[in-house]
């Protein structure tokens, strides 16, 4: 990895060194079904306390546990985000620059909470180890280097530059995020397969049956569409980003805020902070 990305930099060796760990610690099912139980339980918790401090309820109920331990592990921890549908490269890298996780409207397959998931499960198997948000924060300021640094599924040169965050976290075959055709590994590096996979780990445990219940919502086999994003008919497939009378619905009511970015908004967190 030192020689396949940049910019060059201070931090630049030891950064690679943690990347391919956390590449490492992603690809192996024992590692993660580990950290995924401690994970489950903590979140479990956190869910039961907002349950009883917010009787009221908060617009995203499992973002905010999210953010809530996401502080704890030095991510943002009053800016958290909802992504409508695909966003620019330089909205995303805005959102991640600032240590916020996020929800991700897009679609089922890729999942919604799955990359929060991915992070806080980083999290938790090194702790203070390594200083998991701040490289998430830099996993979208470096870059492939000029040339073919990657092969594909047939084991063809990539020209396309991609960023670290995809490397570790997005594996797809380019920058395409064709969710049918263009998943590059089977680990949980990549978001398809922790979203279907995950419970197969850890069949008791609650966080893996909630991602994969989500990715069922209003499809055949899956429970009844509880809102309008979720219903099959007159959308594209496996898309589930917000209708516009939800997106009004949510800024009216004081549950997002606009960003000055495009179908970025900002999930205001309840008044009472629940740790």
């Amino acid at each position: 990895m030192v020689k396949t990305f940049e910019p060059d930099g201070p931090l630049y060796r030891s950064d690679m060194e943690a990347y391919a760990t956390l590449a490492k610690f992603l690809s192996n099912d024992g590692e993660v079904a580990e950290a995924a139980a401690q994970l489950a339980g903590r979140l479990g918790g956190l869910l039961l306390n907002l349950s009883q401090h917010c009787p009221d309820g908060v617009s995203d109920p499992f973002l905010e546990v999210l953010r809530t331990l996401g502080d704890f592990y030095g991510f943002n921890p009053t800016h958290c985000y909802t992504l409508d549908n695909q966003v620019t490269t330089e909205a995303f890298h805005w959102v991640v620059s600032q240590k916020s996780l996020f929800h991700d409207a897009f679609t089922r397959p890729h999942g919604e909470y799955t990359h929060a998931v991915q992070w806080l499960l980083m999290a938790f198997r090194f702790g203070s180890l390594l200083p998991i948000a701040d490289l998430y924060a830099r996993s979208v300021a470096y870059i492939s280097k000029a040339g073919k640094q990657f092969t594909g599924r047939n084991g063809e040169p990539i020209a396309d530059r991609i960023y670290l965050w995809n490397f570790l976290v997005d594996c797809f075959e380019g920058p395409d995020e064709n969710f049918m055709t263009n998943i590059r590994c089977e680990t949980y590096r990549c978001p398809q397969y922790l979203t279907n996979n995950l419970v197969e780990l850890s069949p008791e445990s609650w966080l893996g049956r909630i991602l994969i219940r989500l990715r069922l919502l209003g499809n055949k086999g899956g429970e009844p569409a509880p809102s309008p994003r979720y219903a099959r008919e007159g959308r594209q497939k496996g898309r589930i980003f917000y209708t516009p009378l939800e997106i009004k619905e949510n800024l009216d009511s004081g549950l997002w805020e606009r960003t000055r970015h495009p179908n970025v908004y900002r999930v205001v967190p309840p008044r009472i902070l629940v740790h």
